[in-house]
């Protein structure tokens, strides 16, 4: 039987209870033999009423069983276990009947009714061991030890309470020979019976060591055993109510638990042990699943975790959501709090989960404290471990798949902070040129085919060039159609507003007039004087108040308002799907199409990109640029570059504005880079186009419209001037550009004339009311203009399409041209000069892959360029330490696929979206509008006022040259390519060109010395010396030779304007004296 303290799971060094249940055992051990003496007496009874007497069947007693012995006659297999062998020794049979000395010496009962049929009736006698009568399943014997019955299930619950003793389960219990001691261990039950100590037992010895007791004698033990047996039922039923005292009382529950974590606590050590030695690379962090790794921790520890954790229909808390984003929580959680156990159990130990979850947060926060708080409060690492974590991890780039494949590069730095002022102690700055390649087709070899390579290239022919000029047809249809749709929308909105009476910039425009020079008290309305802080009538504090009514009542003054959900409005730029027609009473009805009517991309297939490994220079001169183009070169397999397994001829590379000029140089003055199809990156021709727009405008309406935006500071507007947010500069525009429209449209809407009002009326009462307006003509034939090409331009970028990608650039290439923006106007014109070269068998392919998508959406395309600035984002966030070397860049590029897919997995497994592929929203802008619209109405600057010249919205007035300004500029960019062909050589700079002027301010600047350009400065000398007398001339000559810089060049013109004021001084002298005489 085994010990009492494995029964009740309890340690054997719980004294009191192990001494409470002896007692109680030894107890039962009397009830036993109560039991059988009982026994004894029915069975006696029943024999003097003329039972059968079977005869003993040890061959030692051999006698007949008589009335005092029948009681037994029916318990033929009685003895068992161990007993048996030594009485087999002596011939007796294990189905013999036995008489009282015989049963005296078995411990145990065991159901006889399989051997009853082999009873011999008429004999009385049950048959010996060498009939063949006897059971096969019984010879040889099989010992059956009698602890099983005691011995509790593997299975059974360790907390089930013991059952309640009966008297009839004394056949459980197994005393011994001659004492009623309990063994704890199986070898140690009833064995020393056995083997040769049972062979000397005698006949006489059972006999003399076993008396049998007389029937007054069995009365009285039968009386004091039924009071002991109440007595233990009674101990019984207390030590059933501690146990289940111990399990329904949360002290019970404690002691319960520290005992299974004393039992537990060598394995979770050893277990942690175990989990230390595990290699830690990026792709076995990137596939941890936390369910599996529940499944591989302590079983002990899991089950506990996942018993207490597990969730029901209870409120609050958080079990509300998919079932999916739940269960992965729920999981994450449970391993953390199991790795939670095992790191307080081993200080050492730093779980993979964590330590995956510490190297995200460290991309993140960049913060060396925050990593160490979460490795010093949890199964985490310290951020030294974690940085030489980084150092120590390899992989390499992907080489260049097969295919139609193009390139990507641009420069990307880190500067170091310093915290010490030294001599040597300078600012490190970390330069490098990251490239990425995108896979367009894969199957496509034209890359392959020499004849294709931009070297072999032909020149178009005199009417392609022609086109360059101006818009193709094509063009100018498209850009119609955009503005035809756009401004009929704001068209329909201002006509509702008109006939519904909710002109809000009319009420805000009305009320300022009302209130100027006025201080009317919100209290009581009295006027008071402009600069009065308190009522003269009620006492009431104006200005306090005004100011909390404005906050509360105004949200337009505020930086961030509350905007209704339906002035919400997705993000996404296509042109209008409607159409606006006139009903039978003449007015205008808007007519909404399908959203499949809307212009649709080439592709939508997510792109393929893969980074190529860096180039430690920086791309700003010829050599640094080489060394970037022949790495592409080598990595695209250019036969040039790759002898034995080089396959192609040519490749595309796509660059900003700086490196587009200095590459194109290159590519006209070495021969070496012949294979080069230079294109221009997309997103930077955006950002700089929206850049010259608010430069070009900024004096003449922007500034202020920044200022009722908010913008007042001069450092704020130095922010809004420099476009320093892409984003945020793109949004304001939009509001200008609504705010623009609307004022244009204003007049037209409330001519009580106009009868329809469509996009055409318009222009056709512009061309008549505002002829003569030149203010207002500058704005709708050139504002516009660039408005919307700016507009038509994103539109196309994000939407793939070359064409009207195209149309917009060129739309706003006078920004370029007629400013001062050399780089982009000789970028887009010979951009165009290229397309214009493109072989007919490779032109399809390349306009129908002018942007990539990266999420697979038709409205989300952007320029490779842009995708190459998010790639040096993210790599920037891995970059750990307050500097690094080139090893540490290639190392995080080179891994930069793996890192990502563990961040995604981090994410993933805690149930978290980084971003989403939903359309995003971007909040109405309704009331920045009003005031906007407010500050134009209140100023008259949009109202027709015939006769009017051009001036700004502050009433200055602007130079003269804005009037040709569309034409010089398409002159200058047509001058670029004419240039090519006349000279046979790349433009690098605009020469002989200046910015035209907006403002009067702008000309005198420009008229001065220092404000020219050099060959200005030359023409004035030469201007100078054609006009001095031949012998004069040798000097000025002389100096303007010797002048290399503008100051010598400055000096020679001075020196000219001298001699020059000489020459006519002393002409007027003479003059003076000959009309004297």
């Amino acid at each position: 039987m085994p010990p009492i303290n494995h029964v009740l799971k309890t340690p054997p060094n719980d004294a009191d209870v192990f001494n409470n249940m002896v007692k109680l055992l030894m107890i039962l051990t009397l009830m036993v033999v109560v039991f059988t003496i009982g026994q004894a007496c029915r069975a006696r009874q029943r024999n003097q009423h003329g039972r059968y007497t079977p005869k003993c069947g040890n061959p030692y007693h051999n006698r007949w069983l008589g009335q005092d012995h029948h009681q037994f006659t029916k318990l033929a297999s009685y003895v068992k276990g161990s007993i048996w062998k030594g009485f087999i020794n002596m011939g007796i049979h294990r189905s013999s009947r036995l008489c009282v000395e015989c049963i005296r010496l078995a411990p145990l009962k065991r159901d006889f009714t399989q051997y009853m049929d082999a009873f011999d009736g008429e004999n009385n006698t049950l048959p010996t061991p060498s009939q063949s009568s006897l059971p096969d399943n019984e010879a040889p014997y099989k010992r059956k030890r009698c602890h099983q019955s005691m011995t509790p299930s593997v299975n059974s619950s360790p907390y089930s309470p013991p059952r309640k003793m009966q008297i009839n389960d004394i056949d459980r219990q197994a005393p011994s020979k001659r004492s009623l001691q309990f063994h704890s261990s199986p070898d140690e039950s009833l064995d020393h019976l056995t083997g040769p100590d049972m062979k000397d037992v005698t006949p006489l010895d059972i006999n003399t060591e076993l008396q049998e007791p007389t029937e007054n004698q069995l009365r009285d033990m039968i009386l004091t055993l039924q009071r002991n047996n109440r007595q233990t039922n009674d101990e019984l039923d207390r030590a059933y109510k501690e146990l289940e005292t111990m399990f329904n009382t949360q002290e019970g529950r404690v002691e319960l638990v520290k005992k299974v974590g004393h039992i537990e606590n060598a394995n979770v050590l050893n277990h942690t042990m175990e989990l230390m030695h595990k290699s830690r690379s990026v792709d076995a962090l990137s596939n941890i699943n936390p369910s599996d790794e529940l499944l591989n921790r302590n079983k002990v520890v899991t089950a506990f975790i996942e018993s207490i954790t597990a969730k029901g229909s209870e409120k609050g808390c958080g079990i509300r959501g998919s079932t999916d984003r739940l269960r992965k929580k729920t999981q994450m959680m449970r391993l953390q709090a199991c790795e939670n156990v095992y790191a307080a159990r081993n200080l050492n130990y730093v779980s993979d989960t964590t330590f995956a979850i510490q190297a995200i947060n460290y991309a993140i926060t960049k913060s060396d404290l925050s990593t160490d708080i979460i490795g010093h409060s949890t199964a985490g690492a310290s951020h030294t471990t974690l940085t030489n974590w980084f150092k120590s991890i390899h992989g390499s780039c992907d080489p260049a798949p097969v295919g139609f494949i193009e390139y990507a590069f641009d420069n990307e730095q880190r500067l170091m902070k310093t915290w010490l002022s030294r001599m040597g102690n300078r600012q490190t700055l970390d330069i490098l040129t990251n490239i990425i390649l995108h896979e367009i087709d894969g199957t496509c070899s034209i890359q392959n085919d020499s004849k294709f390579k931009p070297a072999n290239w032909k020149i178009p022919p005199d009417d392609k060039i022609q086109d360059l000029k101006d818009l193709t047809p094509e063009m100018t249809e498209i850009l119609t159609a955009h503005t035809k749709s756009y401004v009929n929308k704001r068209i329909l909105v201002l006509v509702n507003e008109k006939k519904q009476g909710k002109d809000e910039t009319a009420k805000k425009v009305q009320k300022q007039l009302d209130s100027e020079g006025k201080n009317i008290c919100p209290k009581c309305n009295t006027d008071n004087s402009k600069n009065t802080r308190k009522c003269k009538t009620c006492k009431f504090w104006i200005a306090k108040e005004k100011r909390a009514l404005e906050k509360k009542h105004n949200p337009e003054n505020t930086r961030i308002e509350p905007v209704p959900k339906p002035e919400s409005s997705k993000l996404v730029f296509h042109t209008y799907t409607g159409s606006v027609v006139n009903d039978d009473n003449g007015e205008s009805v808007l007519i909404n199409k399908s959203e499949d009517d809307k212009i649709k991309s080439d592709t939508v297939q997510p792109a393929k990109i893969q980074l190529v490994e860096p180039q430690f220079v920086n791309p700003c001169s010829s050599d640094a640029v080489k060394v970037v183009l022949r790495a592409i070169g080598k990595h695209a397999r250019i036969r040039k570059y790759c002898e034995e397994n080089g396959e192609r001829e040519w490749t595309i590379v796509r660059c900003d504005g700086l490196p587009w000029g200095i590459v194109k140089k290159i590519i006209h003055s070495d021969p070496e880079f012949d294979w080069v199809l230079l294109r221009t990156g997309l997103g930077h021709e955006e950002m700089n186009i929206l850049k010259s727009f608010v430069e070009f405008y900024w004096e003449i309406v922007y500034k202020i419209f920044g200022i009722s935006q908010g913008f007042k500071t001069d450092k704020s507007l130095l922010f809004l001037k420099g476009c320093g947010d892409h984003h945020l500069a793109y949004d304001n525009f939009l509001k200008f550009r609504d705010g623009i429209w609307d004022e244009l449209l204003h007049p037209f809407i409330l001519d009580e004339t106009v009868h329809s009002h469509t996009y055409e009326h318009f222009l056709e009462w512009a061309r008549t009311q505002a002829k003569d307006d030149q203010t207002y003509n500058f704005v709708l034939n050139v504002m516009t203009c660039h408005m919307e090409g700016l507009v038509l331009f994103r539109q196309g970028v994000r939407e793939n399409n070359s064409l009207m990608m195209r149309t917009g650039r060129q739309t706003c290439s006078s920004l370029f041209n007629g400013r001062n923006h050399p780089k982009y106007s000789v970028l887009e014109a010979w951009d165009e000069f290229d397309r214009a070269c493109y072989p007919p068998e490779i032109a399809p392919l390349l306009c129908q892959h002018e942007s990539v998508s990266r999420s697979g959406l038709a409205n989300r395309h952007q320029g490779l360029d842009f995708v190459l600035e998010e790639y040096n984002k993210n790599i920037k966030k891995w970059i750990t330490g307050h500097t690094a070397n080139s090893a540490l860049w290639e190392r995080v590029i080179t891994n930069y696929d793996n890192l990502g897919k563990l961040r995604n997995a981090v994410f993933d497994s805690l149930a978290l979206t980084e971003g989403d592929s939903k359309q995003r929203t971007r909040p109405g802008y309704t009331y920045d509008l009003i005031e906007f619209k407010t500050v134009l109405r209140k100023r008259a600057f949009l109202e027709v006022k015939p006769g009017r010249g051009l001036v700004s919205i502050t009433g200055e007035t602007l130079s003269n040259q804005l009037c040709e300004f569309e034409k010089v500029a398409k002159e200058r960019r047509y001058s670029i390519i004419s240039d090519y062909l006349k000279h046979g050589r790349y433009p690098e700079k605009r020469k002989n060109t200046q910015p035209l002027c907006v403002t009067k301010e702008d000309e005198q600047r420009m008229e001065r010395d220092e404000n020219k350009t050099n060959n200005q400065l030359k023409d004035e000398v030469l201007v100078i010396i054609s006009c001095l007398p031949i012998d004069l001339q040798s000097e000025l000559s002389t100096k303007l030779k010797k002048a290399t810089n503008k100051q010598s060049l400055l000096e020679a013109l001075r020196f000219g304007r001298q001699v020059i004021e000489c020459v006519q001084n002393e002409m007027a002298c003479a003059e003076m004296n000959n009309s004297e005489c």
